[in-house]
């Protein structure tokens, strides 16, 4: 049922004898929503500009309130080679020349000034070859120099700010 406690500014609702919902102004906070137990939406969530973000966009909060912008880390993977482990928010195919790959991003960046992560596997070398706003491309490379073979695993985490 609904329920106030006598207390100015706050009602609540409550289900099976328990909050479930509470609502209160407060001198420091202003409005709060309170929500004791999981919460379905089955509309869109806006921030409080009535923006309703993009798709895979992340609900911010700012010093002065919410806003929709990208995750941090956009792209990341596990590959063997051009084989896709694991991979997300991009498609992996070999490159132009033996031992590289390259790194599709599935939404284009807005520049290509992003921070790539790469790591290898074993005692080999992992490297930038080129990088713009749609792909990176990577070389892997024996400590000697050599094509890597077989490809071991290796990762890569892309992050923008």
């Amino acid at each position: 049922g609904m329920y106030w406690n006598g207390l100015a500014d706050q009602l609540g609702f409550s289900v099976g004898g328990l909050r479930a919902l509470l609502l209160r102004e407060t001198g420091t906070e202003g409005i709060e929503i309170i929500a004791d137990g999981s919460l379905e939406l089955t509309e869109q969530l806006f921030d409080e500009t009535g923006n309703n973000g993009n798709e895979g966009n992340v609900l911010t909060a700012t010093s002065t309130g919410t806003v929709w912008s990208e995750p941090v880390i956009f792209a990341m993977g596990k590959l063997t080679g051009a084989t896709d482990v694991n991979v997300k928010g991009a498609t992996i195919s070999g490159g132009a020349t033996a031992g590289n790959y390259i790194v599709e991003f599935d939404i284009a960046r807005p520049d290509s000034d992003y921070i790539i992560q790469l790591t290898i596997a074993g005692e080999n070398i992992i490297y930038v070859v080129n990088q713009t706003n749609t792909e990176f491309e990577i070389g892997l490379r024996t400590s000697s120099g050599a094509i890597v073979s077989p490809v071991p695993n290796w990762f890569f985490t892309v992050s923008d700010f």
